[in-house]
């Protein structure tokens, strides 16, 4: 994809493909799943119970799966919707390429809705990356790839 840069050069950057995208997903936070995942603890006065919640960046500027592909000025915990619950929400008020770095623009929203349940599921990560659990939600990912490749 051919564009412009602020200097009137024309620049060609590799769109990630959707393979590419989830193992760079899995090698990323598997280096360090507790202090890569972006999430902040919270707590619930209804459940008196303390948790944690998926934000798409943290005070610290850790990120989650969809926040890493986020353009850098939505890479904020003032961006209007950091603390949405899904992609699928921010994606009705803002196109893919106005939120989005321009190497991920083309991933198709099922596949960013996959990357945050990997992400945001505990029982997904252990301390030396994906747990079984994990490693079957990513198998179904990677074969839900495969099958969208057949059918271009």
């Amino acid at each position: 994809m051919a564009r412009q840069n602020n200097r009137g050069e024309i620049t060609m950057k590799k769109q990630m493909t959707k393979l590419e995208l989830l193992q760079d997903t899995i090698r990323y936070y598997s280096e360090n799943p507790e202090g890569k995942r972006a999430l902040e603890n919270v707590f619930d006065a209804e459940e008196n119970h303390c948790g944690s919640d998926c934000v798409y960046t943290t005070e610290n500027g850790q990120h989650c799966a969809v926040g890493r592909f986020l353009k850098k000025e939505h890479q904020s915990t003032e961006f209007q919707y950091n603390e949405e619950n899904s992609i699928i929400d921010i994606l009705d008020y803002m196109s893919p390429e106005e939120l989005f770095v321009e190497e991920v623009q083309d991933i198709p929203q099922w596949l960013w809705t996959s990357l945050q349940g990997l992400h945001d599921i505990d029982g997904n990560w252990g301390e030396k990356g994906l747990t079984q659990q994990g490693e079957e939600r990513a198998e179904k990912i990677y074969q839900k790839i495969i099958k969208s490749e057949g059918e271009k």
